[in-house]
């Protein structure tokens, strides 16, 4: 656990949580963050536009949560999670920022995991196993993450993506996966604020799923920043769902492939209209 005085020396950490009516994912996944050996100063809900039971379910943690959790919601009008991103950056208090999904669930050393490897003028890349459909539900119905049984097929990806080590950590961060988009999930990530703000945060142009999280990748390399992937630690377990639609994934494409042409790396429409 770290002490009172490291913590008070070390970064204020906002984790950010995306979500969207999925109340029973949503109870597991913010209460994972509560026993955090690296306790972050306070949670994000980042709602995009979901129904009043999951205000409900914010009420209810908020009564069991060690830290403050600020729900930061807008009105359902189709994906937008650029947009309800950036209203949760401009509301974070943090210097580094974590981001994960409402459906990934972490263990306890999570957040110390990305900051091990966090450096100034950086970001971090984390992993993510696939729980199956059986696990997922079992995970709901305990309302805990339950280790090991029922995860998909093993294989050294998945062994590499759980262990914890911290020779691993430091080797992988400094020689692995530093240029691109490779390696990179939208589901994990963390940054440091000041480094979001000057890229101007999210493109909300990106609307429907898919290509907004190696957008802002993309732009954070493009500004000098460098990135770091995550292996031996930080690791997160995806509950099985049905897929979002990919309706608009062509023109998102699109967009990416506009951007990686680019040399600007600054959003036209961005987390500063909520500065």
């Amino acid at each position: 656990m770290v002490t009172k005085e490291q913590h008070n020396s070390s970064p204020k950490v906002s984790v950010i949580i995306s979500t969207y009516n999925w109340t029973e994912a949503l109870y597991v996944v913010v209460r994972s963050f509560f026993v955090q050996t690296y306790l972050p100063n306070e949670i994000i809900i980042a709602d995009d536009g979901s129904r009043e039971d999951t205000r409900d379910m914010i009420e209810l943690l908020r009564t069991q949560s060690p830290i403050p959790i600020v729900h930061v919601w807008q009105e359902d009008d189709g994906y937008r999670k650029a947009k309800i991103t950036n209203k949760a950056i401009a509301k974070a208090t943090g210097d580094y920022l974590v981001f994960v999904d409402g459906d990934c669930i972490v263990k306890r050393h999570f957040v110390a995991d990305h900051l091990s490897i966090a450096k100034p003028n950086g970001f971090v890349c984390g992993r993510r196993i696939l729980l199956s459909p059986e696990m997922s539900e079992k995970t709901l119905a305990a309302k805990r993450l339950i280790p090991w049984e029922g995860i998909l097929p093993p294989s050294f990806r998945i062994f590499s993506n759980t262990m914890r080590s911290k020779l691993i950590r430091k080797l992988f961060a400094k020689f692995y996966g530093k240029k691109g988009v490779s390696h990179a999930l939208g589901c994990n990530l963390s940054f440091w604020r000041d480094d979001l703000i000057k890229v101007n945060g999210y493109n909300e142009a990106y609307e429907g799923w898919g290509a907004e999280d190696f957008d802002i990748i993309i732009r954070l390399l493009k500004s000098g920043v460098e990135k770091s992937c995550l292996k031996g630690g930080g690791v997160v377990y995806h509950l099985h769902h049905e897929s979002f639609s990919t309706e608009r994934l062509d023109i998102n494409t699109k967009l990416l492939e506009e951007q990686m042409a680019s040399t600007s790396y600054r959003a036209d429409l961005g987390v500063d209209q909520y500065l």
